[in-house]
């Protein structure tokens, strides 16, 4: 029995269909099939949410039934001659694949999470599914103090004055990813980046019973400029949950006497 067969009997037994999987652990459904239907095998990132939503290391589904293959390891940059199933194919045949594994993990250094500035937000929600265009994004350490364990993370850049004072002009947050059955449970009142085919936008979001809509509101108390609207969940391509925000600013000092 192959790698692919096995996963797809793994997904089966827990019933759940490619496209939940592949949302709940934050990936493309396109590339669980291959996985599935072509017998790759994933990268070392990939593997470890496998290996969490199943609960079993995936070392010992390949010697469940003697697979030789090896996990590749993530690439540095892509390039665009390279489709997804060339980056995919497995290169090496290692023994000890637990010991590989762990040996890239220590010394991979930090967690690195792309960046999506304002300049490329209009090609991000029209390539936001599109692997190869999330690879070429610039990269950059995750914030100490987060564990990024269980989760997507995505910077994005602040565009405008529409959350003043809470976000500012050009301020970049750091956001992990909602997975797609999650998105009718959003937490009302929260600040979330939502992707549509229109771009990218900061709100704080609140759930309107009964609707399949959110009201999206700018913390700017300026209604005038910057009014509510609503945002259907069919229109969201992928939605990010503020977590933290990355201020340069250092607030002005009080004005003190000096007495000594």
């Amino acid at each position: 029995m192959s790698f692919g067969t096995e996963i797809k009997r793994l997904r089966e037994d827990a019933k759940i269909s490619v496209q939940k999987i592949a949302d709940k652990i934050g990936v493309d459904a396109d590339r669980w099939r291959k996985w599935e239907e072509k017998d790759l095998t994933p990268r070392i990132e990939d593997a470890n949410l496998i290996e969490t939503f199943f609960g079993m290391d995936i070392e010992k589904i390949m010697k469940l039934h003697s697979i030789k293959k090896f996990l590749i390891v993530p690439h540095e940059k892509s390039t665009s001659n390279l489709n997804l199933e060339e980056q995919e194919t497995p290169i090496s045949t290692k023994k000890n694949f637990r010991e590989e594994l762990r040996n890239k993990k220590n010394n991979s250094g930090p967690y690195m999470v792309p960046l999506v500035p304002v300049a490329a937000q209009a090609g991000y929600a029209k390539n936001c599914y599109d692997l190869a265009y999330i690879e070429k994004l610039e990269t950059y350490p995750i914030l100490p103090g987060v564990d990024p364990h269980g989760a997507s993370w995505r910077y994005f850049q602040v565009q405008g004055d529409s959350m003043l004072d809470t976000l500012k002009p050009d301020q970049f947050i750091l956001t992990s990813q909602v997975i797609k059955e999650d998105w009718r449970n959003v937490e009302h009142r929260y600040v979330y980046v939502i992707i549509t085919h229109e771009g990218v936008i900061v709100k704080r979001l609140y759930k309107v019973k009964g609707k399949d809509y959110w009201a999206a509101v700018s913390d700017n108390p300026d209604e005038n400029q910057y009014p509510q609207f609503r945002i259907y969940v069919k229109d969201v391509h992928e939605l990010w949950k503020f977590r933290r925000k990355v201020d340069w600013d250092a607030p002005a000092p009080r004005k003190v006497e000096i007495k000594v």
